[in-house]
């Protein structure tokens, strides 16, 4: 996931192409991800936090084995 997640904000970072900020151009901007305990999780601590955005404040982005929404069955 390391090199996806490297290629990704390669990818953002060269739509943006902030002339004064180009290795944090996200900086300021607070971006709320909600993967759902999912695979997306990544994308806040992988991605766009390395990119200066405030991630915090979002749903739970550990990925789980499980689907939460599942009910339980006896």
């Amino acid at each position: 996931m390391p090199v996806y997640a490297a290629h990704l904000r390669e990818i953002i970072k060269k739509g943006i192409d902030h002339p004064e900020n180009y290795e944090r151009p996200l900086e300021g901007f607070k971006i709320i991800v909600d993967a759902g305990n999912g695979s997306g999780g990544f994308l806040a601590s992988d991605v766009l936090a390395p990119l200066g955005a405030d991630t915090t404040g979002g749903a739970p982005c550990t990925s789980v084995q499980q689907y939460q929404g599942h009910l339980e069955r006896d």
